[in-house]
Parts: C-alpha cells; structure tokens; sequence
C-alpha cells in the first residue's frame, strides 16, 4: 500500500513485544521493518461504530502458512481485535495489519527483533506511543485512507495450538487471547512494567475474552 514506506520510517524506533515467556523488547531496525511490511499484507479496520471492514481485496488477515478453516480463523482474529477497540473506545478510523505465519517465520522475525532465537506465540508492533490506551503523542492518519495505522500483529498459529493443548482449552480461546494480548500491546498496555500495570492488563484480557465468551473452561 502506498503509505507503508511513511509508516515504516515512522516506526523505525517503535519496539516488538511477545506474550511467550520469554517476554523482553527489541527495537526493530529500518530494514528488518520493511521486510516485515510484506507489499501484498492484507489491512483490516474499525469504524466509529467499531465495525470490522475489509479495505484490501476482501481479506483483513494475511495467512502466510497453511491453517485449517482459515476464513474461521480470520473471523476470530477481527472480532478479537474488534472487542477490544470498541472497549477501550477508540474514538477514530482505525488499522492493524495482522499476519498468520508458521513457526519458522516467527522466530526468525523473534530473533531480527528481539534477538530471541526462539518459536513464540505473537509479536506486536506499535505505531505510536500509547500508555495504558492513551496515546502520548499526535496520531496520524494516513493521508488518502483517512485512518490511523496502530500497528502489527504476528500470530504464529501452530505455537498456539500447542499452547491451547498444553493449557486445557480451545484453540479458539488461545488464538482470541493472543489477538487481545497484542492490541492491548499497541494500546500501550504492558504487563513488563511492574505489578500494577501487569494487573491492569490481565483485567482488560479477561474481561474483553469473556464478553465475546471465550474463556479458559471452554474447550
């Protein structure tokens, strides 16, 4: 799209952040960002009534490895990301790239980011700088769309099905909490800050989760 190369300059000193239990931050370089900017990645957005659109070629989730039931998959992955803007009342035209990859491409964008040479479940990539849904500094809106880009969203889908299996739940409810943990992250919510901040999080995750359903019971 034509405003990735802006945003990517833009997001050259932004951080990548992951839920696995190696949690730690990296700060991307310009190259490993614009590699991660696939020119084909798909784009999903939020009106004023957080309504979930497609705005590139019908699809708002970019599956870079193989997942079965994908268009199920991808629903779930919108209506996650959806609950949470419209709880945290985000009040403009937003997007958030989000791409399905497989573990051998999640750990190397782990390892160029974060330089954590390891499989992990999601990596998130803020745009601006928010703290605790609040943005500290002016968004800006893509010049011809209007919105404002929030960030990225990795999902490796296979570590979270491992995940799931080794918790006792659904897949469903893993790859839903995966999808809240990261926007949450590019909201500015952080559970590395101390224990009142990691609190603060863990409410928002199980709220929003058993608002839509899915809870940790439900497999």
């Amino acid at each position: 799209m034509k405003a990735r190369n802006r945003r990517t300059s833009r997001r050259q000193s932004r951080t990548a952040s992951s839920v696995g239990t190696d949690n730690s931050y990296g700060h991307p370089t310009e190259a490993a960002l614009s590699r991660l900017r696939d020119a084909d990645a798909q784009v999903f957005r939020t009106d004023l009534q957080g309504v979930i659109h497609a705005v590139s070629d019908g699809r708002s989730v970019t599956f870079e490895t193989e997942v079965k039931d994908a268009d199920s998959v991808r629903e779930l992955i919108e209506k996650c990301a959806k609950n949470v803007l419209e709880r945290e009342n985000i009040p403009f035209d937003a997007e958030i790239d989000a791409r399905v990859v497989d573990a051998e491409e999640i750990r190397r964008l782990n390892a160029e980011f974060r330089d954590k040479d390891a499989v992990t479940d999601v990596l998130s990539f803020p745009m601006f700088d928010y703290y605790n849904g609040a943005p500290r500094e002016d968004l800006e809106p893509d010049p011809e769309s209007g919105r404002v880009m929030l960030g990225d969203m990795v999902l490796c889908y296979t570590r979270a099905c491992e995940q799931a299996e080794e918790y006792g739940h659904s897949a469903a409810r893993e790859c839903g909490f995966l999808t809240t943990h990261s926007v949450l992250h590019l909201l500015g919510y952080d559970h590395e800050r101390g224990e009142d901040d990691t609190a603060r999080m863990r409410r928002r995750e199980k709220e929003y989760l058993e608002a839509i359903g899915l809870t940790r019971d439900d497999g």
